[in-house]
């Protein structure tokens, strides 16, 4: 039985050495074929919303009328793909995407409202069994996909190596495809809304997700935020202007007001919500909080949603976190074996002062940065690249708005260490990590003071003066570093290899031992 302890190297940071651990094992050819392509943040979400405008969500009594359904909707229009999936209530729900969005319109336009329903066009419509045509084929081209994350112990179990354990862990908890594209449907069903009802006050306005659903973080489950952003291109009288009229308004001189702003906009915005988005529950708006939002729960997507008003900042930093998971093909797996090994744990139970699965990922890429050799560009490195290259195509602008191009940046590097080595790296990093002293930040390698007392300070890239993980209590900190320790000790007595008598081992070992 091969233990942790037998095959061990020398590792080392940036800032030190560390302990004689580590695999030497390569990481599996699996691993890498689980690496998505180097799509640009701006082009997935581009696509995605297309994709959006081009759908409707159908729900239906039994999946057996499923191929009927699709057969009477090909007459609005060429199907592109047809999703089918059960929810956990046992609602059935099909999910059809046109290849022409004046498909979606001909669906419109033989389709109606219940009696006293409020009638307000969305993207999700009911079938009524009893008119369906009889005779239409129930053959159909459908796409069987599943709303849940599946138990994935017995698949982790019978994998080959740790790091194809990973891999699976990854591929079978991260977002499918279908539920990406709910996802952006959910932000189209609130952007229509808002435009239909509240132009003048949110011109052009444009719904995108933005955190784990986007940034190739997300599992299966995983809450949705959205921000409302709004038209950029109306005409401004500032100094350069030679416009010699400009329109009196309201004058946002302070944060406070622009927070007050904010809270009054995700209180018009709730009712809205309330009122007019099929499938919302429990619709509540946190006007007075940092950051207002609109918090209410999705029945045809299963998850809580949080919706934002001009949430730039975590719009970029989701950009950022994108653009860093497709740096190297370990790094997302990576991410999820560490947020999961948090979860059982404990550690990011949504307690009010609890690390958030955001911040560790932030934590992950910061530490990914300080290795010897580091898998991940700083923020600081991106930026000079991107100044020399003075490119349109990727810029970071006076407002720290990040817009990446994989076609013009280019970033190798050279290191070999397995899933597993990059692990316990993180903890040894991490388990010393003095965080009363220094900030973590991806902005440089170098340890920085950070500029206040709070206990985790985590450096907006963005915006300097509204730092993450302020919500971290010290209590919650010192058990991070308390549970980093008991891993370490428990790992160098975990087993590396399949057991033959199909007992846990590997990554089900460690996780069930900490539990």
């Amino acid at each position: 039985m091969l233990k942790l302890q037998s095959c061990l190297r020398f590792g080392q940071y940036a800032s030190g050495t560390s302990r004689r651990w580590h695999s030497t094992v390569l990481p599996d050819q699996k691993l890498k074929k689980s690496y998505p392509n180097k799509e640009n943040f701006r082009d997935l979400i581009e696509r995605r919303q297309s994709e959006a405008l081009r759908s409707v969500i159908l729900e239906v009594n039994t999946i057996d009328v499923c191929g009927q359904v699709y057969n009477h909707c090909k007459q609005f229009g060429e199907i592109k793909n047809a999703f089918v999936y059960t929810l956990k209530d046992e609602r059935n729900i099909m999910l059809l995407e046109y290849k022409h969005l004046d498909a979606v319109s001909e669906t419109f336009k033989f389709s109606g409202f219940k009696a006293n329903a409020v009638q307000c066009p969305n993207r999700v419509l009911v079938v009524k069994n009893s008119k369906l045509n009889s005779s239409l084929s129930t053959n159909a081209p459908l796409l069987l996909d599943n709303a849940i994350a599946p138990p994935i112990a017995h698949i982790l179990r019978n994998a080959a190596t740790f790091d194809e354990q990973v891999c699976l862990l990854y591929d079978n908890s991260r977002l499918t495809e279908l539920s990406l594209r709910l996802r952006f449907l959910t932000a189209l069903q609130a952007q229509v809304v808002i435009n239909k009802y509240m132009n003048e006050s949110f011109p052009n306005a444009i719904v995108y997700p933005f955190g784990s659903s986007v940034n190739g973080f997300g599992k299966m489950g995983c809450d949705i935020d959205l921000a409302l952003r709004f038209d950029t291109d109306i005409d401004r009288t500032d100094g350069n202007s030679d416009k010699p009229l400009e329109f009196c308004g309201k004058m946002i001189e302070s944060e406070d007001d622009s927070n007050k702003l904010q809270g009054n906009q995700v209180k018009c915005m709730a009712s809205l919500i309330e009122y007019f988005v099929p499938g919302c529950e429990s619709v509540s708006a946190f006007s007075g909080a940092r950051v207002p939002i609109v918090r209410y729960f999705d029945t045809y997507i299963h998850s809580s949603v949080d919706l934002s008003v001009d949430n730039l900042a975590g719009f970029h930093i989701t950009e950022y976190m994108y653009t860093m998971g497709l740096m190297d093909h370990r790094i997302r797996p990576f991410i999820f074996l560490v947020r999961q090994w948090a979860k059982e744990f404990g550690l990011t139970n949504k307690r009010r002062y609890s690390i958030t699965n955001f911040q560790l990922s932030y934590m992950c890429l910061s530490f990914l940065q300080q290795l010897k050799e580091p898998l991940i560009p700083t923020f600081e490195d991106v930026k000079l690249q991107m100044n020399k290259n003075q490119s349109e195509n990727f810029t970071i602008n006076k407002n720290n708005e990040f817009i990446f191009d994989f076609d013009r940046f280019k970033f190798e590097t050279k290191n070999k260490s397995t899933v597993l080595e990059l692990f316990i790296q993180f903890l040894e990093y991490f388990g010393t990590f003095d965080f009363s002293k220094y900030m973590v930040t991806v902005k440089t390698i170098e340890k920085t003071p950070k500029p206040a007392a709070d206990p985790l300070y985590l450096e907006n890239v963005f915006d300097s003066t509204n730092p993450w993980g302020l919500n971290v209590s010290q209590a919650e900190i010192s058990t991070l570093q308390i549970m980093i320790q008991e891993s370490l000790q428990e790992l160098e007595q975990c087993s590396l290899t399949p057991s033959d008598n199909h007992h846990n081992w590997g990554l089900l070992e460690i996780l069930s031992k900490l539990k």
